[in-house]
């Protein structure tokens, strides 16, 4: 399920980019199995109606549910609903700041992705829960630590969120991977010139190399360009509209 989460998002993101119809059938076909593949928990586990929920592979299935939805294909809003009372579940606080793995708790990178998969799921930017979690993120930012995954998360998260945070988190995210970017300097490995080294670093916890680091730098970078935000505010007003598509 994390290969296909992860494969429905390319697939769905290009549907919605394109409105290719030769795309539109196959990506609807990776959203019917992301839903068919829900198990009792309302999550997601590593392989199909799995027999517990896996906060990592549920937030790439969610994001791909989500790419699908406003790319005009079709998700049953009682999918979303299970998520819901899944992330209940899983939450770590009354107010859902934090969130486990694969149970309750307040994990660093599942924390990032719990409040992602609320923000998709209609959580505001005055609703409690969020607050305090933008500011648990807000406590960790770039470069405190070497976590690309959280750090691939969070930055969607507090973007969506906007205001301050964003702008606070946004130069330290975007300098610190310039920064790490190849340069090309070593001359016997030309080729990884443009590159990002997955050494010292943890990607996800399951042995990443450069090409996953890549991937989830560029994703992040990439931030402003995939997604518009979830929410506008109105200039010098107090009043937050959301503007997510579907929900």
């Amino acid at each position: 399920m994390y290969t296909h989460g992860i494969a429905s998002i390319a697939i769905c993101e290009a549907y919605g980019v394109t409105s290719d119809p030769m795309l539109k059938g196959p990506a609807q076909r990776a959203v019917n199995f992301i839903v068919e593949s829900q198990n009792d928990t309302g999550g997601w586990d590593y392989t199909s109606k799995g027999a517990t929920a896996d906060t990592s592979v549920s937030g790439w299935n969610v994001q791909a549910l989500k790419s699908g939805q406003m790319g005009g294909l079709q998700v049953p809003k009682e999918t979303f609903v299970k998520v819901n009372k899944y992330l209940d579940t899983y939450a770590g606080d009354p107010v859902g700041s934090s969130y486990g793995y694969r149970s309750p708790g307040a994990a660093h990178a599942c924390s990032a992705i719990g409040l992602l998969c609320r923000e998709y799921l209609g959580w505001g930017p005055r609703t409690p829960g969020l607050i305090q979690g933008i500011g648990r993120l807000m406590r960790s930012p770039p470069p405190n630590g070497k976590t690309m995954y959280y750090y691939y998360y969070a930055t969607q998260v507090v973007h969506h969120y906007g205001g301050a945070e964003w702008t606070t988190w946004n130069p330290k995210m975007r300098d610190m991977l310039i920064d790490l970017q190849d340069q090309g300097a070593d001359a016997n490995r030309r080729h990884q010139k443009g590159s990002w080294s997955s050494a010292g670093w943890d990607v996800g916890g399951y042995g990443g190399g450069r090409i996953m680091m890549t991937s989830l730098a560029l994703l992040t970078l990439e931030v402003y360009y995939r997604h518009l935000p979830l929410y506008r505010r109105e200039m010098g007003g107090n009043k937050d509209l959301n503007v997510k598509e579907g929900l």
